[in-house]
């Protein structure tokens, strides 16, 4: 289960049963910080060129596609 449906799971489960955050993530064994975490990032952009270029090039893997993004000047971050 990744981290994205245990935060709707344990959201669903506090208005529920009316559950602390606290109490909701010892129930599901996640960091309270993880319940709460929300990025302010967006990667729209860079989801967009990785579909055109995986259209372009089918048989390209992933390391590859990065490698081709890196190029056109978008920064990996580890």
């Amino acid at each position: 289960m990744e981290l994205v449906d245990r935060r709707t799971d344990g959201g669903w489960l506090g208005e529920q049963y009316g559950a602390s955050q606290r109490r909701v993530c010892g129930l599901m064994g996640m960091a309270v910080s993880s319940y709460r975490y929300r990025s302010r990032r967006s990667d729209e952009s860079l989801r967009e060129r990785l579909v055109r270029l995986a259209r372009e090039k089918p048989r390209y893997g992933y390391r590859r596609l990065q490698v081709l993004v890196e190029r056109e000047g978008e920064r990996s971050e580890p």
